[in-house]
């Protein structure tokens, strides 16, 4: 009984019998009242526009808020809701543009379309979103509530779909991207992702495809560091019959089966000079040929492009081409590194372990107070990848000591990615080492062992905040012995604020 509630896009999780799932999703909502949920409403101008949070109320539903479509994304990201509610009052671009704003904001959003007593057609509906569903208020409260706890449980099956890309994060740089997603989506430009390896950059890739017009086409991924040239050649462009030995038929390239899509080019300041002006003829001429084939195939296909250098410096250093730099550069997107949004870590972690407590079919738990402490101290130079596979980890071990003492191991290794002394916050300013020095004039040993010690003392108490001053800890943290972090301690006069 599906209570006059319809998905737009997805066959829901549930209805593949899986029983681990569906416990995920009872728990998270079927032992809750309706007063706990938070429903936002976005609706039109109408001459009663307070009547679908009249009509929650009736139902049990007390905490429901209308606002009008023309809020912005901080705004939207700032309410939070479990479920929202469109209006019939929205015109169908207002609806389409409700969607986008709030599946930007987060992905894995449930929302209901209401449909008026005209009805809506099914192809005036947005399409190509999961966790979408038509939605009558003219039934009995108990189906009101029925539909919103569906919608509700097909959050959790939504975030179980293997390959849904999910942007997790609220720190402002988080905010910016997020903007600069719904900005550039809808708009057929070229778009230049750069970050650190492990960073998001295809996730962020796959949200511009996802929201937009594109969206019904496909999405098709070249790696142009992973493959020679005459192979990777042929991947993209693909051959025909007797262009080369072992051509036995012929085979479309990634370019010709991006059509009508995205193509999205990771990596790419990897690719050769001799590649590099294949593909400039290609944003020049919308056509190409496949290996061994005359005539010319067009192709309309917008491109999204992912590095983790900095194509500026190759530019300049003569290993990538300038035209070709200015054709990817229409709009630029950096994901800042893991170390620079640290107050996303515990949501990652939290996202990370129920996503892989129910594929791996294991008992949910939490991360411990003292090990998000550690990952919050820790600088993870593989960035959100590593996040996720120590997570995943210590899902499959069941044990956050030996991914606790994995890290700590691995300190000095994620040090070097970013040294100490390179971070100003870790050089004293000369004036305090001065006031540490009693001669008026000190010779130059007496201020390097000044600066030294002042260096030093930060280190150890960065390390002992970082585990709340347990010293077996910190001494393997900076990597050095328990007795030796002692006597420092002690000569330093280092004390507990």
């Amino acid at each position: 009984m599906n209570h006059g509630l319809k998905s737009l896009h997805i066959t829901k999780l549930s209805d593949r019998k899986d029983s681990v799932k569906r416990i995920v999703a009872r728990g998270v909502w079927e032992d809750s009242v309706n007063q706990d949920f938070d429903i936002l409403i976005i609706d039109g101008e109408s001459a009663d526009p307070h009547r679908i949070e009249r009509r929650l109320q009736d139902a049990g539903y007390l905490r429901a808020r209308t606002i009008d479509p023309n809020r912005s994304l901080f705004e939207l990201e700032s309410l939070s809701p479990d479920v929202t509610i469109l209006g019939s009052s929205l015109s169908n671009k207002q609806c389409y543009e409700s969607i986008r704003k709030l599946k930007i904001v987060d992905i894995l959003a449930p929302a209901l379309i209401e449909t008026d007593s005209s009805g809506r057609r099914e192809e005036d509906f947005p399409a190509g979103f999961h966790g979408i569903f038509r939605f009558n208020l003219d039934v009995g409260n108990g189906e009101v509530s029925d539909c919103i706890r569906e919608a509700l449980r097909s959050r959790c099956d939504c975030a179980l779909i293997p390959d849904l890309p999910v942007l997790v994060g609220r720190t402002p740089r988080m905010q910016l991207i997020r903007e600069g997603i719904y900005r550039v989506s809808d708009k057929d430009v070229t778009v230049l992702i750069e970050g650190e390896t492990g960073t998001g950059k295809e996730i962020v890739a796959n949200y511009i495809h996802t929201f937009s017009r594109r969206r019904k086409g496909p999405m098709i991924k070249i790696s142009c560091g992973n493959l020679p040239d005459q192979l990777l050649e042929s991947e993209v462009f693909g051959y025909q019959k007797g262009a080369f030995t072992d051509a036995r038929r012929n085979k479309p390239g990634r370019l010709e089966l991006a059509d009508n899509g995205t193509l999205f080019l990771d990596e790419v300041g990897d690719l050769s000079l001799f590649l590099q002006v294949k593909f400039l003829q290609i944003f020049e001429d919308r056509a190409f040929s496949r290996l061994g084939a005359v005539e010319e195939k067009m192709v309309d296909a917008r491109v999204v492009a992912a590095t983790n250098c900095d194509l500026a410096k190759k530019m300049k250093a003569g290993e990538f081409r300038r035209d070709l730099f200015y054709r990817l550069n229409v709009v630029h997107i950096r994901t800042p590194p893991l170390r620079q949004r640290k107050d996303d870590i515990p949501l990652l972690a939290d996202y990370f372990l129920k996503k892989y407590c129910s594929l791996l079919k294991r008992d949910p738990f939490e991360v411990p107070g003292n090990t998000l402490e550690l990952f919050r101290s820790y600088r993870w130079p593989g960035n959100v990848r590593e996040l996720e596979n120590v997570v995943k980890r210590a899902i499959v071990l069941r044990n956050w000591d030996f991914v606790e003492h994995e890290i700590l191991s691995g300190a000095d290794r994620a040090g070097d990615e970013d040294p100490p002394s390179a971070d100003p916050e870790c050089i004293p300013p000369a004036g305090d080492v001065a006031r540490r020095l009693r001669g008026e004039n000190p010779s130059l040993r007496e201020i390097t062992r000044a600066y030294v010690s002042e260096i030093e003392r930060k280190s150890i108490l960065d390390a002992l905040n970082a585990v709340r001053w347990n010293r077996k800890r910190a001494a393997r943290l900076l990597g050095v012995s328990y007795k030796t972090l002692c006597n420092r301690i002690k000569d330093l006069d280092i004390r507990s604020a």
